[in-house]
Order: C-alpha cells, then sequence, then structure tokens
C-alpha cells in the first residue's frame, strides 16, 4: 500500500511540474550599458489550472538579482503575456557586470534567455591635429565615445595633461552630445619641453550624479625647445695677448640650454668685422692680438634667429720685451700703446748705461753692446722685467749703439748692373711662357672617360678658368681629397624644409693622421666618389664627413637604403685601408634622419639643420667602433628586411645594423664603381 501511494503522489508532483510553459517572445540584445533598459517580454500557456507567483531574475556570474514578480491565476488552456523589462540601474541591479541571462519562474516551471553581456565601457576614437608642437601653439583633439553596447554616449569628456609626476598639469573638462567631443589646448609659452602624457577621460552620470559608464585614451604629446634668448658670457675687460673665453648659450623657454650652432661675429668700436665664428660648442678661446688697441670689442651672438650683444673692454698695456743675442740686445713692444719715454739700464760688468727706447706699436730694435775683449755679466732692467745673461763682448770701451743696416751692394755698381740683368732676364723667360701659354693653350686636352680612368667625370673639354672642385678641409688640415658635390652650413637661409638622410664617418685619431698621412687622403677620397656618385653632398666639420641626402638633390624622398649601402662599402674602404697601410683610421659610422632646411645655390647645397640632427649624428658616430649605427628616427622608416638591434650608450639610445635581406640595383652599382677604384 505504501507504494502505491507514493507512486500516485509522484504522479500528481510530476503533473504539476508541467502545468504550464513559458516562452520568452523576444530575446535580449548582445550587449548592454548602465542606464539601459533590458525588455525580456514573455507568454504563459497553461496546461492546467495555475495559481501562483510569476517571477523574473537577472543572473550575471553567480549573482542573483530580482526585478519581476507578481501574482498570476490561469484556467488550463489559458495564455497571458508579461512586458517585464529591467533598468541598468546600480540601485536596481547593484554592480552585477559581464555575462547574463534572464530567469523566468512560475512555481517549479522556468525559462531562460540567451547570454547577453552587461557593460560599463565606453570606446574612444581620437584625432590630434598635431603630436609635435611647440610652447604657444594649439593642439586640437577630435573624437568620438560609443558605449559597448553600440549606442553614442552622452555625458562629459575630461582632458588631463601629465609630465613627469602624477599631478596633472592641467585639467580641462567639457561636454560629450551624441557620441562626439572637442577639445582644444594651447601650450603655455613657459611649459616645459618633454614628452607630455594626455589622457582624455570620457563618462555618464545617472541621476545621482554617480558615474556609470566611462572610457579612458592616452596620447604622447611632444613639446619642443622654443629658443627665446641668448645668454653671452665672458669677462668685462681683458689685456691684450690673452685668451678671451666667451660662452654663448641658447636658452629655452624654461632658461634650459639648447645645443645649436651659433654665429659669433667679433667687432671693433666702429662696429667694422674683426672675425666670425661658426660653432657648435658652449664656449671658445679667442685669441686678443697683443697690439689691439685698448678699445672696446663688441660681441654679437647669432642662433635660431635670436640675438644678442655684449662687450670687452681691452686694457692699456705699455710693454717690451727683449733678448739677448750674442753683443746685440733685441727689444720689442709687446704692448698696446707706444712705448716711448721710457728708460733701460744696462749693466755690463760693473758698469751702468741708460738707453732711451722709443718704440711703436709692434716695432722692435737692435742695439750693440761694446765693451773690451771679454765674457761679462750682463743685466738688463726695464720698468716691468730684468734679464741677466753672460756674453762675450769685445770693442774698445763698454757703450750702447743703435744697429744699423747698411747695403754692401751700394759701394759696388758692377753688382747693381749684375742683379738687374739677371731679375730681367727671369722676367722675361716668364711672360715669353706666359704669353704662349695664353695664346696657344686656351683649352686643354680633354679629360679621359669614365672606362680609361676609372673615375666619374664628364667627356668634355675643360676651359682652364674653369674653378677645380677645392678640397676639403678635415680636421684643420689641407687635404688632397674634393668634391664636386659640395654641402655648406648656412645659419640665415631662406629655403625648402626637407626631410635628409645623413651619413657621418668620424675619424677618431685625427691628431696621429695628421703627423703621417700615408694615403689617408687617397682612401677618403674613394668614399667621397662613392657617396655623392649617388646624389649626396658632402660636408666637413670638426674630423667628420657628413654626407647629406636631400630631396632638393637626390629628386627623391626615399634615400634611406641608399644611404646604408654607402656606409657599408665606406666601411669597406676603410677596413681595406687598415690592412694595406701602416697608418690606420679609427672610425665609427652613424646614419641619422631628421628635418634641414636646404636650397641649391650654384650646385652647392645651402643647408641649415633642424634641432640636433648634425650633433647627434656625431655623437652616435664616436659611440661607433667601426660599425654602423643607425638614430631611432632613421631606425622608424626603414622596411622589415633591414635588421637592426636597440642598444644604448651614456645615455643615448641608437640601433646597430645587423642585416640586409636583398641588394638593390644602387648597391650592385656602387660595389662595382668600388671595384674599378680599386683597380
Amino acid at each position: 500500500m505504501r507504494q502505491i501511494a507514493a507512486l500516485i503522489l509522484a504522479l500528481i508532483f510530476t503533473m504539476s511540474l508541467a502545468s504550464a510553459e513559458i516562452i520568452i517572445t523576444k530575446q535580449p540584445l548582445t550587449v548592454y550599458n548602465f542606464g539601459e533598459i533590458v525588455a525580456v517580454p514573455v507568454t504563459i500557456k497553461t496546461l492546467s489550472d495555475v495559481t501562483g507567483s510569476f517571477s523574473m531574475d537577472l543572473i550575471c556570474e553567480g549573482k542573483t538579482a530580482n526585478f519581476y514578480k507578481n501574482g498570476i491565476s490561469l484556467q488550463s488552456g489559458q495564455e497571458k503575456t508579461q512586458e517585464a523589462s529591467i533598468i541598468l540601474k546600480k540601485e536596481v541591479i547593484s554592480d552585477l557586470t559581464g555575462d547574463c541571462l534572464v530567469k523566468a519562474s512560475l512555481g517549479q516551471d522556468y525559462t531562460i534567455t540567451n547570454n547577453f553581456k552587461i557593460s560599463n565601457v565606453v570606446k574612444i576614437s581620437q584625432e590630434a591635429s598635431a603630436l609635435d608642437i611647440f610652447p604657444g601653439e594649439s593642439i586640437a583633439l577630435k573624437g568620438t565615445a560609443v558605449k559597448e553596447s553600440g549606442i553614442n554616449a552622452n555625458g562629459f569628456v575630461r582632458l588631463e595633461i601629465f609630465s613627469q609626476g602624477n599631478t596633472p598639469y592641467l585639467t580641462d573638462i567639457q561636454t560629450v552630445k551624441n557620441g562626439d567631443y572637442f577639445l582644444n589646448f594651447t601650450a603655455p609659452k613657459d611649459m616645459a619641453a618633454m614628452i607630455y602624457t594626455f589622457l582624455t577621460t570620457i563618462y555618464e552620470k545617472d541621476a545621482s550624479g554617480e558615474i556609470i559608464n566611462t572610457g579612458s585614451l592616452e596620447k604622447r604629446i611632444n613639446v619642443n625647445q622654443h629658443p627665446t634668448n641668448i645668454e653671452i658670457i665672458t669677462d668685462k675687460t681683458i689685456d691684450p695677448g690673452s685668451n678671451l673665453i666667451i660662452k654663448a648659450i641658447l636658452h629655452d623657454q624654461t632658461g634650459e640650454n639648447i645645443k645649436s650652432n651659433m654665429t659669433l661675429l667679433i667687432k671693433n668700436k666702429k662696429d667694422k668685422l674683426i672675425d666670425k665664428i661658426e660653432t657648435t660648442e658652449d664656449s671658445i678661446n679667442y685669441a686678443i692680438p697683443k697690439e689691439y688697441p685698448p678699445e672696446e670689442i663688441k660681441i654679437y651672438a647669432e642662433s635660431r634667429d635670436i640675438k644678442a650683444q655684449s662687450s670687452i673692454k681691452v686694457n692699456s698695456k705699455q710693454d717690451i720685451s727683449m733678448k739677448l743675442m750674442n753683443q746685440t740686445l733685441l727689444v720689442e713692444n709687446i704692448g698696446n700703446l707706444p712705448y716711448c719715454n721710457k728708460n733701460i739700464l744696462v749693466k755690463i760688468g760693473a758698469e751702468t748705461r741708460s738707453l732711451e727706447v722709443c718704440l711703436d706699436i709692434g716695432k722692435s730694435k737692435a742695439y750693440i753692446l761694446n765693451a773690451p775683449n771679454g765674457e761679462y755679466e750682463i743685466q738688463i732692467l726695464s720698468e716691468k722685467d730684468t734679464l741677466n745673461e753672460k756674453a762675450v763682448l769685445t770693442g774698445s770701451a763698454i757703450g750702447i749703439k743703435e744697429a744699423t743696416q747698411t747695403i754692401a751692394l751700394a759701394r759696388y755698381p758692377f753688382v747693381w748692373i749684375f742683379v738687374i740683368a739677371i731679375f730681367g732676364f727671369i722676367t722675361f723667360t716668364f711672360y715669353k711662357k706666359g704669353f704662349k701659354k695664353s695664346f696657344i693653350g686656351g683649352v686643354s686636352k680633354p679629360t679621359k672617360s669614365i672606362a680609361q680612368t676609372g673615375a666619374i667625370r664628364p667627356l668634355a673639354y675643360r676651359v682652364q678658368t674653369v674653378e677645380e672642385p677645392k678640397p676639403l678641409n678635415i680636421g684643420g688640415r689641407r687635404n688632397l681629397v674634393k668634391t664636386r658635390n659640395k654641402a655648406e652650413l648656412s645659419l640665415s637661409i631662406q629655403g625648402e624644409k626637407q626631410s635628409a638622410t645623413i651619413l657621418c664617418i668620424k675619424t677618431k685619431n685625427q691628431i696621429e693622421i695628421e703627423s703621417n698621412k700615408n694615403n689617408v687622403d687617397e682612401t677618403l677620397q674613394k668614399i667621397i666618389d662613392v657617396a655623392e656618385s649617388t646624389k649626396a653632398a658632402t660636408y666637413e666639420n670638426q674630423g667628420s664627413l657628413f654626407f647629406i641626402w636631400a630631396p632638393v638633390k637626390t629628386r627623391t624622398f626615399k634615400n634611406e637604403e641608399t644611404a646604408i649601402k654607402t656606409a657599408e662599402r665606406a666601411i669597406d674602404v676603410l677596413k681595406q685601408h687598415n690592412k694595406l697601410f701602416k697608418q690606420k683610421i679609427d672610425f665609427g659610422v652613424s646614419l641619422s634622419y631628421g628635418e634641414i632646411v636646404a636650397k641649391e645655390e650654384q650646385g652647392i647645397l645651402k643647408f641649415m639643420a633642424m634641432g640636433g640632427l648634425m650633433t647627434n649624428a656625431k655623437r652616435i658616430a664616436t659611440i661607433s667602433n667601426g660599425e654602423i649605427l643607425l638614430s631611432p628616427e632613421l631606425k622608424e622608416k626603414l622596411p622589415l628586411s633591414i635588421k637592426t638591434e636597440k642598444q644604448t650608450s651614456a645615455g643615448t639610445f641608437f640601433y646597430a645594423l645587423r642585416g640586409i635581406s636583398d641588394t638593390s640595383a644602387q648597391d650592385k652599382f656602387i660595389k662595382r664603381f668600388l671595384e674599378r677604384q680599386r683597380n
């Protein structure tokens, strides 16, 4: 009996479980953001009489929140539609987010919706009018903000600018309307030069003011150094014949130093130019001639259109130098004023003689000391100096007389006639040769072809008056190397701003090479010829050779691979030199990329480098030990076929060249050219 009763109860319980069917008539969307409404309409169809409580629950990753509950009574076969929905507010669903579903329940019957996501994320896309600015310039930030559900955001946008610390440099808040926003930032004129983080945050709030949806985006903005003034530091006075130390420092908007090319003009009190100095150093030593008059020297400094002026007073100096050579006393005025009405005391043995001297600036006189034959202790005293010497003198009595120059030829007129005759013959001979050369040889023989000489030069007649390429002055010495594609640095140029690729070859043992050239010039000439065959312009500065590939000369903006191939060939030439010759060349090689202002005048590339382009190129070449090192700017321009390795030294970042996957036609041309040069 007990078994029968249990079976009857189980049947009754099973019938109650299948008493109604719950149908989701419209599934939720895939993603919702906070503040939006999730509608879940359902239809309840009964299979028997049903009376109970109908509820709907939001379930997200194991957490549940009930949002609908209502009593219901249906007879068998009836159906009812429930238009249930949930507003995604924190006071309703708390912090439920992530993968969710809705469960609809009636008694023991239930059904669930498809999974959907509840998000608080706003996605941002943004464009900046510039990522590299100077103080005083503006940046416009324009963007769109779309919630993850795909609906445009409406709220607020906050711009925060961070420097190196965590405290915002500046904060600005604007509104977001239908997903669009606009921000404008103007860099203050005293804003320090560095890379700043621009953090843009979009957020929406509910009625209570609580943030419900948010998103953020970062951009890196570089604020450059802007030159504002030049500080000239020097002494107020200086003695003639001394070295004047001049420090000319270019300052930016916050007073920090800017490494830059500097032009110094040294002028006299009448504003007449004495000297012009181009330098990249912060300070120079300038020698003041010993005969410079006691007056004001004006110093003008100019860099990047910023000018400054200072002055220094040259002191008055009356002074002489005295030298005794055998019996002759040589007195020279080494001051900057006439040395007159002054006496020099000359003590020969036990007797003293007074010598009155009057010398103009830079002039000297010689005096003969006489005394009975013998060796004497001689003491010579001026206002500032004393000279003690021993000398063998001759004569009949102690005395001093001014040395005079007599022309012995005047006593011998026949000698005069002979000298004039010889001079006339030599003059006639030179005149005759010069006349024949100008009459017959106005045009020289044609130069040999490329195949005959192995050098690149035009096959044409060369008029003798045409100027040959001038030798480069490398490291302060006169070389045999020549350039046909010269570059000149100019600090006041009006040209076209363009991107250039620069190869720098730094000679590290320049002083050693100076004392023993041993085919160094020929080696450098080969490198110059190779570079100029690719339309590179050659510039020299303080022991460094720069080859500049500028679009104004090459007629292309893609010069990076050509520069790399040329650098490789230059290293081959230098290594070959070090194998063959006793005098080695210690060298470094760098490749850089940056902005220059350039124009071409009469075949010469006039240029001005922007920022620290030339200085950085020389610095990286100095670090190099015979390998090719690349600046970060150049590395960004290279294709994937060129392999590099990031390195750092003394705070300088660069890339070492590790290999090239292919060989271009330009590479083959340069290789053939080098082979011809070696033969």
